[in-house]
């Protein structure tokens, strides 16, 4: 359906970086959008690499994606049931409610809470690596509960392989590593994180090796500091307003679900029980202080404007969060509902006297995923607004410039994506994401403001002369102002309705370096 309604293209500049990273690692040429440079600048080398296969084939950008999309979503979806089965499987050996038919549908139901969730599937669609991510997270997740059963299955004591995979899916995913090993045993715990970290490890060398910093560019291009200090509140508060506005299923079945469990904590009378009950919140720490920890880490940190919307474009640093949400909810409600059925009658098992809270307890996650289903329809609009801004802007800029520029010129651009991608200029990316001297000449100056950066950045041009620079006017006001004198407007694309991009005018000018260095000399002279 997103699909269908976007037609070609995709709702991120950042959908073709990571393609662009992906087709020059298939052709051999290094692991970045220039051919022959190699970039820190990918969050998701795995992603990267996964998308490669399709440039291998000949499916490129218009299959292949989409494909791999709609596989991880499943992944997602799958891996997120599995770990609502192994929290809730925990407390069923006393044949209580969670042995009821009914309770057994719930792990599917999670799944496809999962699959349907706006986020994800817009991620997925877009060829994004988030349902990567997602998939990777919960099946470790769901191996370390397994893990820690009496007889655990074979594969669940290796939680540690998906847990490093996770890490080169998404940065975050380095949270996951030490949060899986505090709840395992320390055996476990040990092997598992040595695993995780020797899988991770290869891209911080490679980050190391090619800039001089372990983490990927894009974290210092966003961030000035990694701890700036208390978390801020404000930005706590509007972080959960975002994470109602883009998961409420997730988050209502989350309210109703920890509702149950206090309304129904003192039914768990006998000792055996509370002892379940406390062995499941054991289980449950891991999901629920990443779904702490992540936005507090954000609250932290120094976030520059690159840190767009306070948890990337439209909350997308968050999405990751929806299938974490929903396992815990489920698990919850379905605690809650094995305490706030009613007392056993003489002569009725507990199960058949709990049965119809569980029952309520099914019907309340079947409203939920109803809910949920209609929003994500709705939601296909969003999307396709979302590929026509950036085929209208970025994408047809890209176009236009491959016919006005000379092969292998050099130019600067905020967004360079779709430009290295359609194009065989050589970018030079002026956030510093991508291109390894804009992060050398950017990191020692992070937090020193707009008037140092773009100083800069002035001095980087007049060292570099790229031969054109696009960029919105707006955000580059003071370079645009010096470089007047040698400026030439080649392209200028307007697109009024944008909701995406970061403005919704981009300008393309050719730059004539000797107008600019003599008005330069005249400036400076007495």
């Amino acid at each position: 359906l997103y699909r269908w309604q976007g037609g070609a293209g995709y709702p991120l500049d950042d959908s073709w970086i990571h393609l662009s990273f992906a087709r020059n690692l298939a052709a051999g040429e290094g692991f970045g959008v220039n051919s022959g440079q190699t970039s820190t600048g990918s969050t998701s080398p795995l992603w990267a690499l996964l998308l490669s296969v399709g440039f291998l084939f000949g499916a490129g950008h218009a299959v292949w994606p989409w494909l791999l999309g709609a596989a991880t979503l499943a992944c997602a979806g799958w891996a997120s049931a599995a770990a609502i089965a192994a929290l809730t499987t925990r407390w069923r050996a006393d044949g209580d409610a969670l042995a009821d038919p009914a309770a057994r549908w719930l792990p599917f139901l999670g799944g496809l809470m999962v699959v349907s969730g706006t986020g994800l599937v817009w991620s997925a669609a877009g060829a994004m690596e988030t349902p990567l991510f997602a998939a990777l997270f919960m099946s470790a997740w769901a191996l370390q509960v397994r893990s820690r059963s009496t007889h655990p299955p074979g594969l669940a004591g290796w939680w540690g392989v998906p847990a490093g995979l996770a890490a080169l899916a998404r940065p975050e995913g380095l949270l996951l590593l030490p949060l899986l090993a505090l709840f395992s045993p320390r055996r476990s715990a040990l092997r598992n994180l040595l695993v995780g970290l020797l899988l991770a490890a290869p891209y911080a060398i490679y980050c190391l090796v090619v800039s001089g910093r372990p983490l990927t560019a894009t974290f210092y291009a966003k961030t000035t500091h990694a701890i700036a200090g208390l978390p801020d509140p404000s930005y706590l508060v509007s972080a959960g307003q975002l994470l109602w506005r883009l998961m409420p299923g997730a988050i209502l079945l989350l309210l109703l679900g920890v509702t149950g469990l206090l309304l129904s904590w003192r039914a768990h009378r006998s000792a055996q029980r509370r002892g379940r009950s406390r062995d499941l919140l054991f289980s449950l720490l891991p999901g629920l202080l990443f779904a702490l920890l992540l936005p507090l880490s954000y609250a932290a940190m120094g976030r520059t404007f690159l840190f767009a919307g306070g948890a990337g474009n439209f909350g997308r640093y968050l999405y990751p969060l929806a299938p974490v949400l929903v396992a815990v909810g489920i698990s919850t409600l379905l605690l809650g509902a094995r305490g706030l059925g009613p007392a056993a009658r003489a002569g009725t098992r507990p199960a058949d006297a709990r049965r119809p809270a569980v029952s309520v307890a099914l019907l309340v996650v079947v409203g939920v995923l109803i809910w949920n289903l209609a929003a994500s329809i709705s939601h296909a609009g969003f999307f396709a607004h979302n590929v026509r801004d950036i085929n209208a802007m970025q994408v047809e800029m890209a176009q236009r410039l491959e016919r006005h520029l000379p092969s292998g010129s050099r130019v600067a651009a905020n967004d360079v994506g779709a430009l290295a991608y359609f194009t065989d200029l050589f970018v030079l990316d002026l956030v510093g994401i991508v291109s390894p001297e804009v992060q050398k000449v950017l990191f020692p100056i992070r937090g020193r403001g707009r008037r140092a950066r773009h100083q800069a950045l002035l001095d980087l041009l007049v060292t570099t002369r790229p031969q054109a620079i696009v960029v919105f006017p707006d955000w580059y006001r003071e370079i645009l102002e010096t470089l007047r004198p040698g400026l030439t407007r080649i392209e200028e694309i307007r697109v009024p309705d944008n909701i995406t991009a970061g403005r919704d005018r981009l300008s393309a000018f050719r730059i004539e370096w000797a107008a600019v260095l003599a008005a330069a000399d005249e400036h400076q002279t007495p």
